[in-house]
């Protein structure tokens, strides 16, 4: 695998973790039950977003393992 190829699977990684952290944060939390609604949304769009860019990554990681064939 190329180096850029390598960081685009690391940053896909990093991502996977904080995705999981933050849907934890807001599904398992006391904290995030007592923020204010419109905090919350916030971050809900926020996690979406990353689960997009998430597939994103996945998409490009496909793609490098197509070329290699």
């Amino acid at each position: 695998m190329k180096p850029y190829q390598e960081r685009v699977v690391a940053e896909k990684n990093r991502l996977d973790d904080k995705i999981d952290n933050l849907h934890g944060f807001l599904t398992c939390n006391s904290l995030a039950i007592r923020m204010p609604k419109s905090e919350s949304n916030l971050l809900r769009i926020q996690l979406n977003a990353m689960k997009t860019y998430y597939c994103a990554l996945a998409a490009r990681i496909e793609y490098f393992h197509e070329d290699e064939e």
